[in-house]
């Protein structure tokens, strides 16, 4: 909808000077009505809207020599009339491109030059100033020499047609088609016409607008329909038959309202400057940003001037479109209705949308460089992942060459010892380094773009392997140390900084008979200590969000317990299934052990640690307390030949108790305990094939499957599902197991259950200190001793630490304990 509004009465006639605008330059002398071209005249036949070259050379003048070359595919050159020929028409009508409330343009062939151009001719049948509106236009035009704006190529007058101008053909589409398919969502448009590229458009308009301001031109008419876009991304202005111009200042006033500044509905003003225009700019730069009007479509018949309400910001009108805040800023000051309130001018317009677009581009560049990084940054932390895997293969190869390679094998026996040794070694650096590079290559991509959301999660992954490193090897300041900066760079879980996770339990119990609590583990004096139970409700399936760290969930069915230990990692997840059933037929000097995966392992350096992992366990009974030599002796009693062979012995082969008229009585080893507390103690000095042996004369008389349990089994009862590095928690001490310095004196055996504390979290009993335990042999009839003994060192009561021995050993520190499949 385009109105023009007539001065008020009394206005000063047309021609005469009104006041000039300050920022308007000085006007030039009065112009000339248009003429016909002197070397020909204008149009041809009316209905051809064609002009007509009459080439009347004089005969005695020789005609123009021209020069003529045909481009490849292209149109021929035009030539020149011949002297005394007739004339002959210019411009030759092609289509109809458009019709106007004021004029018509055509596209023709410009039969001289060999180009197609645009015609434009008045409507005087529409309006009756139509003629002199397009001939002012054409003069403005003539003005405006820049590349942005639609240039004149020819003007002139033709009898029956009336004034007429040529101007360049522009085959592209306006702004205003664009803007149409855009707000369709037409995929093809999307991908042609991105924001930064109708933005880079913007500048080109500004530009031109700032230009026609230095020359005393007000466009007054500034709309996507008058901006046409070029065929190689240039911008071209057009329509400027309604601007205001200190030159022609008198000419008629209109516009189109919804880009009309409100100032150009006051009749009584004449003159206007660059924040009029500056007024549609804004309205155009927030259609660009939200792909619809700031303000409302008047109805018919409305010039829409008493409408202007201050507008909603782009990205509230559409929030989806990622609308940037500086640009948004700058549309939403342009359409102030105070025209005080605007920026100043067109080129200030620009000069902000340049300066934003140069900071997207060293944004972009600079995001780019961090992308790049964070993609080396990955390839870096993948190959970390594998040195992972391969050292944890070359620790379980390392574990078996220890295991194969006696203490006093040759040197050159022990060269594959030593070369696995070294190969791990150069793994293990090889590692730090390429952790380090990895970090450094994040690190460079967050110096480029600060909250780089790719270097961040890069940056966690690589600090939670480390965490994990740390936690398993008990460095407790390297553990904390990697959580801060998990924390720090960590932005997936939500649960990661309020340090809770989820504790999913599935319970099994068809009677519902199990009383189910959820308790704390918490450190009370150098042990991790049940606190706080809570019963838990909600079954057969239940979650629950709990703090971060160790946990205890007890099933109890009567007077039995099985206990789940279970960690919680911030933001993690971990899963339990309850079996009430796994209760039912349990004896009292038992304790289930839950199957599950087992963290086992610690990276010691020592000959016989078992290699760090985790591994499946399956649910199993363990004996709370180890077998004693008053059981063993049963068997001695009852087995002939096999019990023989399971007679106690020292290393030497002396026995450990002898029969007497009163039965069987212990060496001088028990020295201090009467006979009846001997036999309470943990027997040892018996090969583990002797052990074995028991397990089956047992199994044979009670129907219980008995049998000695696996290294993974015999870990996993002594330290549960949380890695803990003692039966009782984290933190050593001699009071807490028999070992060498528990008592005051020289070490010597004691009782099974003597320190109380020496307790796993599944109630299994002595697997720190007391006797060490046999595990099952391999093939060979070698076998590894799990725990610590009377009389060992504080290394030996990790429940880590293993020691190997050859078949058919003893020894006076090593006894053994049951295991069964329920």
């Amino acid at each position: 909808l385009r109105i023009t509004i007539p001065p008020p009465p009394g206005a000063a006639p047309t021609g005469a000077a009104p006041p000039v605008a300050p920022s308007t330059i000085a006007e030039p002398a009065a112009p000339q009505r248009l003429r016909p071209p002197s070397i020909s005249p204008p149009f041809g036949a009316a209905n051809t809207v064609a002009e007509t070259v009459a080439a009347r050379n004089p005969p005695e003048a020789a005609p123009p020599r021209v020069a003529t070359a045909r481009a490849p595919g292209g149109p021929p050159p035009p030539t020149p009339a011949p002297r005394g020929a007739a004339p002959r028409v210019r411009y030759e009508r092609r289509e109809l491109l458009g019709i106007g409330g004021l004029g018509q343009v055509t596209a023709c062939y410009d039969t001289v030059l060999g180009r197609r151009v645009a015609v434009k001719v008045a409507r005087a049948d529409q309006d009756p100033q139509a003629e002199q509106i397009l001939e002012r236009e054409a003069r403005i035009i003539a003005l405006l020499e820049h590349p942005n704006i639609m240039p004149v190529y020819d003007a002139g007058g033709q009898a029956g047609v009336g004034p007429y101008y040529v101007m360049r053909l522009v085959h592209q589409p306006s702004l205003d088609r664009v803007l149409e398919k855009l707000a369709r969502g037409d995929r093809a448009a999307k991908d042609e016409y991105g924001q930064k590229r109708l933005l880079r458009y913007f500048v080109q308009i500004c530009h031109a607008v700032d230009y026609a301001h230095s020359r005393g031109i007000i466009h007054c008419d500034l709309k996507p329909a008058n901006i046409l876009l070029g065929e190689f991304g240039e911008v071209l202005v057009v329509d400027w038959g309604l601007a205001w111009s200190s030159a022609y200042p008198d000419g008629p006033r209109g516009g189109t309202p919804g880009f009309m500044a409100p100032e150009q509905f006051d009749r009584a003003r004449r003159a206007f400057d660059a924040r009029t225009d500056v007024f549609a700019l804004g309205v155009i730069l927030y259609m660009l940003l939200a792909l619809r009007p700031p303000f409302p479509t008047p109805p018919p018949g409305d010039d829409g001037g008493d409408r202007y309400r201050a507008a909603k910001r782009p990205s509230d009108a559409q929030p989806n479109l990622g609308i940037p805040r500086e640009v948004e800023d700058l549309a939403m000051r342009a359409i102030e209705l105070d025209p005080d309130r605007r920026p100043a001018s067109a080129g200030e317009l620009a000069l902000a949308i340049d300066e934003w677009l140069e900071g997207r581009r060293e944004l972009e560049r600079r995001r780019a460089a961090a992308d790049l990084a964070a993609e080396q940054g990955d390839e870096l932390a993948e190959h970390v992942l594998e040195l992972d895997d391969g050292l944890r293969e070359q620790a379980a190869q390392l574990a078996e060459i220890r295991a194969q390679t006696p203490p006093w094998a040759t040197v050159a026996d022990k060269q594959a010892l030593w070369d696995a040794e070294d190969m791990r070694a150069v793994t293990e650096a090889l590692r730090v380094r390429t952790l380090q590079a990895a970090a450094g290559t994040y690190e460079q991509a967050l110096e480029a773009v600060a909250d780089h959301a790719p270097a961040r999660r890069g940056l966690a992954r690589l600090y939670k392997l480390e965490l994990a490193r740390a936690v398993a090897e008990r460095h407790e300041h390297d553990r904390l140390w990697f959580q801060q900066l998990v924390q720090r760079y960590d932005d997936d879980a939500s649960e990661t900084a309020t340090g809770e996770g989820k504790l999913l339990i599935e319970v099994r119990d068809p009677d519902n008979r199990a009383e189910l609590t959820l308790s704390t583990l918490a450190d009370d004096q150098r042990r991790l200590v049940a606190r706080d139970p809570r019963p838990l409700d909600g079954r057969p399936t239940m979650m629950r969000i709990v703090p971060a760290g160790r946990h205890l969930v007890e099933c109890r069915v009567g007077a039995r317990v099985v206990r789940y230990p279970v960690v919680i990692t911030p933001g993690g997840e971990s899963a339990l299934v309850v079996d009430a059933a796994l209760a039912k037929d349990l004896a009292a000097d038992e304790a289930v052990v839950p199957g599950g995966p087992a963290p086992l392992g610690e990276a010691l350096e020592l000959a016989d640690a078992q290699p760090p992992g985790v591994v499946e366990v399956a649910t199993f009974v363990a004996r709370r307390l180890p077998v004693t030599f008053g059981e063993l002796l049963a068997f001695v009693d009852d087995a002939g030949p096999a019990g023989a062979a399971a007679i106690p012995r020292d290393e030497l082969g002396a026995p450990l108790w002898t029969r007497g008229d009163h039965g069987w009585g212990p060496a001088a080893w028990a020295q201090g305990l009467t006979d009846a507390a001997a036999a309470t103690v943990a027997a040892f000095g018996i090969p583990v094939d002797a052990a074995v042996a028991y397990a089956r004369w047992l199994a044979a008389r009670t129907g219980v499957p008995w049998r000695l349990p696996t290294g993974a089994e015999w870990e996993k009862a002594a330290r549960g599902a949380d890695g803990r590095l003692y039966p009782w928690g984290d933190t050593f001490d001699a009071a807490f197991c028999k070992m060498r310095d528990s008592r005051q004196g020289p070490a010597r055996p004691e009782p099974v259950g003597a320190f109380p504390t020496d307790e796993s979290p599944y109630g299994i009993r002595d697997l720190a200190g007391g006797m060490a335990e046999w595990t099952a042999p391999d093939a060979d009839g070698n076998a590894y001793s799990r725990g610590g003994a009377w009389y060992d060192p504080r290394v030996d009561c990790r429940v880590t630490v293993r020691r190997l021995y050859r078949a058919g050993e003893r020894s006076w520190r090593v006894g053994f304990r049951l295991v069964r499949t329920p």
